[in-house]
């Protein structure tokens, strides 16, 4: 008789915080054990936040994909070590979704594991990326190839820093917001969203929906793959255009070849695809992309798409399957076909 053993499902709890800047720099002086990693950017437009702390103890970053790498990892290893960082420190991350991502990637594998905080800056980093403890830096420039599940303890969201967001980067978030609109109806961004703007109502209300698919499923082997809606494609763009696309747009691009593959393997009919395309379109994608790098999809689209399947040819999609909040993952054999949708969608904005 062979013994067997079960281990239950990860899971985690991060506790959601909604405050201001003087109630969170109050907060943030109350700890003695902590440390900062912050985007340069939001240092300079937020002087005040950090007042108080000693200079050793703020780690600056230069928030572009090439930090979300070993090297860059390895600088902040050093810098806690040289700090005392110990298991009882708080790394508390402050910017948008790279910085969110080698905060926590580093947190995660120093002293196996240090207490974390985030703080996100950007409706990106507010709504996915500090939400759901995925961290992760790149490699061989696929993008998130390596990367931890380490939820956050705590994640601060302030209004105040939505104010100071360029118009590109709420555009930019918006993209997130649209994707999670389609996994839980809760999420209404309404006819209006691009005109009349974000509010902290609806990024919270899309960070709950979020949580509540991934409290369950921290190692994304259930029903948070629905949640990669646009992002296998999204990925792709990104990598293919070494990351001078941002993250949102990219996503917004990836949704659109997600519909026209949900149409291509019939698990949507023209009807549906016309409504779900003209929800897509409540939102411009304001990207040019370079006709010439096309051709990069050809030679190496295959291979960032399969970059995890090892000896297989499966390719797993997360595609539509109805209007309402009906997203299924869906298995086919890899087909050249692929590439064409993805090639002709991306023309489009050439």
């Amino acid at each position: 008789m062979s013994n067997s053993f079960m281990f239950k499902p990860l899971c985690f709890q991060t506790e959601i915080i909604e405050t201001d800047s003087k109630e969170l720099h109050n907060l943030l002086l109350g700890e003695k054990e902590i440390v900062f990693v912050i985007d340069k950017k939001v240092l300079n437009l937020n002087p005040s936040l950090l007042s108080g702390f000693a200079d050793q103890r703020i780690i600056p970053v230069h928030a572009t994909e090439e930090i979300k790498s070993f090297a860059h990892a390895q600088t902040l290893i050093t810098q806690f070590h040289q700090l005392g960082v110990n298991r009882s420190t708080i790394v508390c991350g402050i910017g948008g979704g790279i910085t969110t991502d080698i905060a926590s990637f580093v947190a995660s594998i120093y002293k196996r594991g240090t207490r974390l905080w985030l703080i996100p800056t950007t409706v990106i980093a507010m709504a996915d990326a500090a939400i759901g403890g995925k961290t992760a830096v790149n490699f061989e420039g696929t993008k998130n190839e390596i990367g931890t599940f380490y939820p956050a303890e705590k994640v601060f969201y302030n209004p105040e820093f939505l104010q100071t967001l360029p118009y590109t980067e709420k555009h930019n978030g918006l993209f997130e917001l649209l994707k999670i609109s389609f996994i839980d109806d809760n999420v209404k961004l309404g006819r209006q969203i691009f005109t009349d703007g974000l509010s902290m109502k609806l990024i919270l209300t899309s960070v709950h929906a979020k949580l509540k698919i991934c409290i369950n499923d921290l190692s994304d082997r259930g029903d948070r793959r629905k949640l990669n809606l646009g992002h296998t494609f999204g990925h792709l763009i990104e990598s293919i255009y070494k990351y001078k696309i941002p993250h949102g747009f990219a996503v917004g691009l990836g949704l659109r070849i997600a519909l026209r593959c949900s149409r291509e393997y019939e698990l949507i009919n023209d009807e549906t695809f016309t409504a779900i395309e003209k929800r897509l379109s409540q939102i411009p994608l304001t990207v040019f992309l370079d006709p010439e790098t096309l051709s990069k999809i050809k030679e190496q689209g295959k291979e960032i798409l399969l970059a995890d399947k090892k000896n297989t040819d499966k390719l797993t999609l997360v595609l539509f399957k109805g209007l309402k909040p009906d997203i299924v993952v869906h298995s086919i054999d890899y087909s050249d076909r692929v590439l064409e949708i993805i090639i002709e969608e991306l023309g489009k904005q050439c």
